[in-house]
Formats: C-alpha cells, sequence, structure tokens
C-alpha cells in the first residue's frame, strides 16, 4: 500500500480552533476546501470528524455535494445523548449533512462513552448490517482501555495516540494483541498536538518536562537529514500494524508538507532510536491531563 494512501485527514480545526501550538485559530472555510481539494487529488480519501467539531460536518458535506463522483470517505464521532430510539436518526442526520449514503466508519469519541453506551452495541451492529456505516471502532487513550475492547467482536477498529515519543515501546504489544484479534487500528496525535514542533525553552510545562527527549528527537532529525515533521510521520505510516494515519493540518502549505514527508522511508537505525525512547510518565503523553 503506498504510504499516502494510509493517512486520514483529520477536520477538527476547520470546524473549531484546536491544538497546543495552534496560534491561528479555526480554519477559514475557504481554505478548508482548498485543503480537501489537495487532500482528493493527493490519495487521501478518508476524513475523521465528530459531531463536536462545530461546523466541520457542514464544510465535509458542502465539498460532497460539489464532488459527487469522488466523494470523501468519512469517519464520524457520537458523543452522547442517544437511546436506542434515536441513534439511526443521529446517523441519518450525519449522512444529511455530509452528504454521504453511508458512513465509512463510526466511532465513539472516548472510552467512557463506549461504556457509557454499551447497551447500545447490539443496536449498532443491526444498523451497521443495514449499511447505514461500514466499521465501529472506539477512540482510546491508554493500553487499559484498549485491553478491555480486544475481546468485543463488535468493535472492528480502535483509534489510539502514536507517535515518536508514545511509541512502539509503550504501544507495540498491545497494537499487537490488537491484530490478532483483526481489529483495524488507527492512530493519532502523530505530532502530539503540535508539542514537537514547539521549543524546549518555551514557558509549557510539558515541553520542559519532556525537553530531553524533545532535544534527542532534534537530533535524529539532523541525523537523518529530514524535517521533524518527515521524522514524526514517517516513524506512524513505517509500521506494518498500523492501518491508517491520523494527521491534522491548519493551511494547504502544511498539507502540502505532510504529502512529502509520507514518502520518505526512514532508515532501520534511525526506527530503532525512536523505538528505545522512554517516557515514564505516561501522563505527559495525553493531551487531555495537561490542563
Amino acid at each position: 500500500m503506498p504510504l499516502i494512501n494510509k493517512l486520514i485527514l483529520g477536520t477538527v480545526q476547520m470546524g473549531i480552533p484546536y491544538g497546543v501550538n495552534n496560534k491561528a485559530g479555526q480554519i477559514p472555510e475557504s481554505e478548508s476546501l482548498n485543503i480537501l481539494r489537495l487532500a482528493r487529488e493527493s490519495g487521501i480519501d478518508t476524513l475523521d470528524s465528530a459531531e463536536a467539531y462545530g461546523s466541520a460536518h457542514q464544510i465535509i458535506g458542502g465539498y460532497n455535494r460539489e464532488n459527487q463522483k469522488k466523494p470523501f470517505n468519512v469517519i464520524t464521532k457520537i458523543s452522547g445523548g442517544i437511546n436506542n430510539h434515536t441513534v439511526e436518526e443521529k446517523l441519518q442526520t450525519f449522512l444529511r449533512e455530509l452528504h454521504l449514503e453511508k458512513l465509512d466508519g463510526l466511532m465513539f469519541h472516548s472510552f467512557g462513552a463506549y461504556q457509557e453506551y454499551l447497551h447500545l452495541m447490539d443496536r449498532l451492529s443491526l444498523i451497521k448490517e443495514k449499511g447505514v456505516f461500514r466499521q465501529l471502532g472506539v477512540s482510546v487513550y491508554n493500553n487499559e482501555e484498549i485491553a478491555t475492547l480486544i475481546d468485543d467482536d463488535r468493535v472492528d477498529f480502535v483509534q489510539l495516540p502514536f507517535n515518536l515519543l508514545d511509541n512502539i515501546s509503550q504501544r507495540g504489544e498491545m497494537i499487537e494483541r490488537a491484530k490478532e484479534k483483526r481489529k483495524a487500528i488507527h492512530t493519532r496525535s502523530t505530532f502530539l498536538q503540535g508539542l514537537f514542533f514547539m521549543e524546549t525553552t518555551s514557558k509549557h510545562r510539558i515541553t520542559e518536562a519532556l525537553a530531553p527527549q524533545l532535544l534527542r528527537i532534534r537530533e535524529l532529525a539532523l541525523e537523518e537529514s529530514v524535517s521533524i515533521n518527515t521524522l514524526a510521520l514517517g516513524y506512524c505510516l513505517a509500521q506494518e500494524n498500523i492501518d491508517n494515519v491520523l494527521i491534522g493540518v491548519d493551511s494547504v502549505t502544511q498539507l502540502k508538507k505532510n504529502l512529502e514527508a509520507a514518502s520518505f522511508v526512514l532508515s532501520k537505525d534511525t526506527m530503532n532510536s525512536i523505538n528505545s525512547l522512554i517516557v515514564k510518565n505516561k501522563a505527559l503523553l495525553n493531551p487531555s491531563l495537561w490542563g
């Protein structure tokens, strides 16, 4: 599989301001549409969205309406406020907003949401059989959550954090176990919400705490003669057990850089060096705990 085909484009910044290193705020609609056009032309055919992402559904729907011969596949998330009687109506609303006949994936926005709506899983399986969506997934944060999901045959894919620091040393064993259970693996947080691009001297408590590892990442990028962007994306795309890698961008220029990075293959030595990066305090790798 060409590596670009493994990319899924996130749309959160098209609907709301997002990211620790995001100084520009929400992407203007015109730029969002330009990003979508370039992504589709370049071989990216799947978007990640959510009802919680502000106007993202409407922007995607506008693109799909104008490009009915080559619309995007969409994976979207449910946050709450549903029951056995209203869930299918909710999904039909998503389809209308996205201008699609079928969702590529439906995902619980968190492990907590999955637990809260366990009583809906059989209902969702029936809706899936009707062709409303192709796969059911759950977004998770830690290995304990993945372990709980592994034996639920109704869950088709798991979306988990994976990057230069939240790496094979942290996730490898659990990813292998999930693949053995025929779960597809989607990863997010490729750039740790932009943290990899921040200066270690910045007055941000997480960059200060991770300064040794962030400096080592810069050294590895220099040794490989690539940008940090290429190092981070190349590492994730190179993993055979990872089916799809989610990225977010805030401009056409940034998307072009990611597309270039996706074609670069890192050396085995560099991959091994990244695998050896260890962060003992797992909370430092979880943006939801940064405060």
